[in-house]
């Protein structure tokens, strides 16, 4: 009796992936596809105008560089500056509700 070993081939499309895989494919375009799509722009657009401005493409892709740095992590300030926000926010909310709480049964076990 021989034993046959099956390899598994890699999926080449989405209806092949398990549902695990696709959980983290969607997580990561929700997450970081944002942040390469500005990140590119900003280099082109960075890249661009210094080209423009001094004609020389070492300075181009210098900006490109930079801009591409700017751009990504822009976004990422934004969204970690939102988050921040959101947990203050429910925060706040949880500790003027809590107050709230206490005050009342103070006032209701007061002599």
């Amino acid at each position: 009796m021989t034993a046959r070993i099956r390899l598994r081939r890699p999926p080449s499309s989405i209806e092949g992936m398990s549902t695990i895989d696709r959980v983290r494919v969607k997580g990561w375009v929700l997450r970081y596809l944002p942040l390469e799509v500005l990140g590119t722009i900003a280099a082109l657009v960075a890249a661009w105008a210094a080209y423009e401005a001094s004609g020389s493409l070492a300075i181009a892709a210098i900006a490109g560089s930079l801009g591409e740095s700017v751009g990504y992590y822009a976004l990422v300030v934004v969204r970690s500056a939102r988050g921040h926000a959101a947990s203050a926010r429910v925060r706040s909310r949880c500790s003027l509700l809590h107050r709230d709480i206490s005050q009342r049964l103070c006032r209701d076990c007061r002599p």
